[in-house]
């Protein structure tokens, strides 16, 4: 190999968050704890890639180079560390680096009822829903899960009626957030530019 050292990169990640929750007591065969909230989370993920030194070359085998007709050249040069595109045939443009921001939305809203029957059990119900869209550099939104229902269901109980000890059982349903890595992975798209130069031993 020849060239720089090699690749650098810088990432930045932003999140912004905002929560709303109301509560409400309530009376009724028992005490109830009633709550509704909604929350959201905007996120960005830049991503800040160059390569040092510009260009690198690397020997491999004619036979590897892709459409390579002539099998009797025994090496060729692979050239792969370039940001850029083709304006027309042979035309290169290069770019010193490539700076892609993909972004993710998530909206989610929820209701649960704690419910102390006559004080010696606990009944605890809910239900929560999230929407959650990704998009890439383009701001094209290329993911988007708006099915994400979970419901939650939980019963306590004190044999002691004196928080001191409890038996309980729970279910519920959650649903893990995407990293917003996959958005720059697979949703962004870093132009390169590659070269296959042939050169006599």
């Amino acid at each position: 190999f020849t060239g720089g050292p090699g690749f650098i990169e810088r990432l930045v990640l932003d999140s912004y968050q905002a929560r709303g929750l109301l509560t409400f007591l309530v009376n009724a065969l028992g005490h109830h704890v009633l709550k509704a909230g909604i929350d959201g989370n905007i996120g960005y993920y830049e991503h800040i890639k160059a390569y040092t030194g510009r260009d690198a070359y690397t020997e491999v085998p004619e036979s590897t180079v892709p459409g390579s007709t002539r099998g009797t050249q025994p090496y060729a040069v692979f050239d792969a560390r370039n940001f850029g595109y083709l304006s027309a045939p042979d035309q290169p443009v290069f770019l010193d680096l490539s700076d892609a921001k993909s972004k993710s939305v998530i909206v989610g809203g929820f209701i649960q009822d704690s419910w102390s029957i006559l004080d010696k059990v606990t009944l605890n119900l809910g239900l929560r829903y999230d929407a959650m869209t990704l998009a890439g550099a383009d701001g094209v939104v290329r993911i988007s899960l708006k099915d994400q229902w979970s419901p939650r269901i939980g019963v306590i109980w004190d044999p002691t009626q004196a928080g001191r000890s409890k038996i309980y059982a729970n279910y519920g349903r959650y649903y893990e957030q995407i990293p917003l890595d996959i958005a720059d992975r697979e949703l962004t798209i870093a132009s390169g530019l590659l070269g296959w130069h042939d050169f006599d031993c």
